[in-house]
């Protein structure tokens, strides 16, 4: 990320409750902003993703998904909008 222009603090519902918080605040995100990073366990993020996507996958411990939504508006947002673009595990990285 070349750089993040705002802070954003999420209560603690966001990161314990059900996907409907969690689809609700991105909701709320400005549509200026075209990327989100979100950081959680993988409970969430397999939420998230099938949420988005529709598709049931088992994601890797200590890795990342790339969901690319198909929606200018964060309030456009809704099940299934998302196209996975790739799934990162530790076993992709390389040390030297």
């Amino acid at each position: 990320m070349p750089q993040v222009d705002q802070s954003v603090s999420l209560p603690v519902p966001f990161y314990e409750g059900p996907i409907k918080t969690s689809v609700t605040m991105m909701h709320t995100c400005k549509d200026a902003w075209h990327q989100m990073l979100l950081v959680s366990h993988k409970l969430l993020i397999s939420a998230m993703l099938t949420c988005l996507t529709g598709k049931q996958l088992r994601l890797p411990l200590c890795g990342y998904v790339h969901v690319r939504l198909d929606t200018a508006l964060w309030q456009e947002m809704t099940v299934s909008v998302g196209k996975l673009i790739a799934i990162v595990n530790t076993e992709d990285f390389t040390t030297s």
